[in-house]
């Protein structure tokens, strides 16, 4: 039911280098030097040739595209091996939380890297 406590939110603070940070909404070419290095890899690791066009492509799509043959779970793991710790954008209809967080969600790769400050009550 929509109206049951799922959880906690909490006010945090960030502590990774902002470097490792994948921005799954803006486009692959404005991806810190160190994201793109670590997207290099993950295709080798994937057994996958990076695209031609992959500085055209949005983050997302190029990230995406190794889901298929790795699962997201091994993605994830790698990209956090490699010093990505965060993945932010805006999800689909499907997955949007309403004004909570206006459909903007933060995917954690690598829990060291925040530290809760306060819990928020929400109504």
């Amino acid at each position: 039911m929509y109206g049951e406590k799922f959880g906690s939110t909490y006010r945090v603070s960030l502590l990774g280098n902002p470097l490792g940070v994948i921005d799954l909404d803006g486009p692959w070419a404005k991806q810190s030097h160190l994201v793109v290095a670590v997207g290099v890899r993950l295709y080798r690791l994937a057994k996958i040739p990076m695209p031609n066009a992959v500085f055209e492509m949005s983050a997302r799509d190029v990230v995406d595209a190794c889901s298929a043959s790795l699962g997201k779970r091994k993605r994830n793991d790698f990209l956090a091996s490699q010093g990505v710790w965060l993945m932010r954008g805006h999800v689909d209809g499907v997955e949007h939380a309403g004004p909570r967080d206006n459909g903007v969600q933060f995917i954690l790769l690598n829990p060291g890297n925040v530290k809760a400050i306060e819990e928020i009550r929400m109504c």
